[in-house]
């Protein structure tokens, strides 16, 4: 016998073997549990390297920032023009935003991505979860902003400036809107933690954007069955 020391076998790499793979179709899942944590059920790398995570969570993440950034200017628009001119304008938009306020919001999202979506489809496409994050951040947006223009619209400064003789566009962009934005934007941090909790759980039933998209939502509805097992 030879003295020799026993060559380790070859080994092939995790991270290579999904990328052929998914190419050639769909992994079972003993094949997916033997590359974990690289790829998902239908073979689609999802978190490789640490640079594809940071995409994964920045492309995640520019979805809620854009829908709270879309409802920030026009639940901060309703609520400055409502809370500034008062009258019919006030009773018409913020009766609306008590109603959408009325309902949870996922049960709310459900209602909207069902509505938006085209008969049969059993996905949501990104215009349609955006759209529908959106409308979901405007209604407490708009009660925020409208309780601070209230506040300020009745301050010595605007009623200085009334008395001056300055119109009211320059009243409300020179004197209540900085005033308004700091309350606004305090907010709009908890909000996108709220559309992060509804995007998910549109993800999880099977509402959201599908596979290969890669979504916090969809990777924990895979996982469901590794709890059982854990």
């Amino acid at each position: 016998m030879s003295d020799a020391p026993d060559q380790p076998m070859p080994v092939e790499h995790p991270k290579s073997a999904p990328a052929d793979r998914a190419e050639n179709g769909p992994l079972d899942e003993a094949e997916a549990n033997a590359v974990r944590p690289y790829v998902d059920l239908g073979g689609v790398k999802i978190l490789p390297r640490p640079d594809l995570r940071v995409r994964l969570e920045v492309e995640e993440g520019s979805k809620r920032v854009v829908a709270v950034a879309l409802g920030f200017l026009i639940g901060g628009t309703i609520g400055l023009t409502a809370g500034y001119f008062r009258g019919r304008f006030e009773k018409i938009f913020m009766s609306a935003m008590d109603i959408m306020l009325a309902f949870p919001a996922l049960i709310l999202a459900l209602a909207i991505v069902t509505f938006l979506s085209e008969p049969g489809q059993q996905d949501a496409s990104l215009s349609t979860i955006t759209i529908t994050l959106t409308i979901l951040s405007i209604p407490a947006l708009a009660r925020i902003t409208r309780a601070s223009t209230l506040t300020f619209s009745q301050r010595e400064f605007v009623q200085a400036a009334r008395t001056l003789g300055a119109k009211n566009g320059r009243i409300i962009v020179r004197e209540i809107l900085p005033n308004v934005i700091p309350p606004m934007v305090s907010f709009s941090l908890i909000a996108i933690a709220i559309v992060i909790v509804a995007e998910g759980g549109l993800s999880f039933l099977g509402l959201s954007v599908s596979a290969p998209t890669a979504t916090w939502g969809n990777m924990i509805n895979e996982g469901r069955t590794a709890l059982e097992i854990a």
